[in-house]
């Protein structure tokens, strides 16, 4: 499994005039960021409004990043969807495209048990041979996992670790002492 480390800045998806995605854009700010000494992107996150995207529209976004990237950085995909048999779809195009690893938020809007999410999760690691990075951003999602939580996930062998986007800091420390060999990236820039 890799061992990711650095800054891997969750990419924003660049539109055209016309609302279309722009790859030249797109292709400009990975070569920026990669000259400014990035170890890779987080692509289709918050930042990239992958929510607002249409599944073809979050495969082409992170196909143009794999393109600009040309293998000289980790790639994280966040494959998270409303369906599990969507997210899989995603994480089977990125596996395709060589990415690093996945991350998915949990499904949100409708209340799910905790049952649910571990199942949702392990049914999209069924599917691929990526690791996992858990994508946990309460403010969004409306899911508030527990250290309790994070401890059964974290027993998933490829479930590599989390982005942690919350203000629970106490958490946060717990998680990194209880689980040092995995990995915690901080999802709030203010924060870093």
């Amino acid at each position: 499994m890799t061992n990711f480390g650095g800054v891997l800045p969750a990419l924003v998806t660049a539109f055209n005039r016309n609302g279309e995605i722009d790859a030249k854009a797109m292709e400009r700010l990975v070569k920026f960021n990669l000259e400014k000494g990035v170890t890779g992107f987080y692509v289709g996150g918050s930042t990239a409004e992958s929510f607002m995207l249409s599944p073809e529209e979050r495969k082409y976004a992170l196909e143009i990043v794999m393109d600009a990237v040309e293998g000289k950085a980790d790639i994280i995909a966040n494959i998270g969807f409303f369906s599990t048999q969507q997210g899989i779809d995603l994480a089977k195009h990125a596996e395709k495209l060589g990415v690093s690893a996945i991350s998915s938020v949990p499904p949100f809007y409708f209340k799910f048990n905790m049952e649910e999410y571990y199942a949702y999760y392990s049914d999209i690691l069924e599917e691929v041979q990526l690791p996992m990075l858990i994508y946990n951003v309460p403010a969004m999602s409306g899911v508030n996992f527990t250290e309790q939580d994070f401890d059964r996930f974290f027993q998933h062998e490829r479930i590599m670790g989390v982005k942690y986007t919350s203000y629970d800091l106490f958490l946060m420390q717990k998680l990194i002492q209880n689980h040092p060999t995995k990995t915690v990236f901080i999802g709030h820039d203010e924060i870093y």
